[in-house]
């Protein structure tokens, strides 16, 4: 296997476990609304 096709396997791999973190948050109910969320981001930048 190519270094790059590695670094593609890898970062698929990458992505499901982060996709897998979103769908248990929602699953258990570790979510907010949009709006807070981007008011808080605004809030930590300025």
């Amino acid at each position: 296997m190519s270094i790059e096709a590695y670094e593609r396997l890898v970062g698929r791999f990458e992505l499901y476990a982060k996709l897998q973190e979103g769908l248990n948050d929602v699953e258990h109910g570790n979510t907010r609304p949009f709006a807070e969320a981007m008011a808080d981001m605004w809030n930590d930048f300025r």
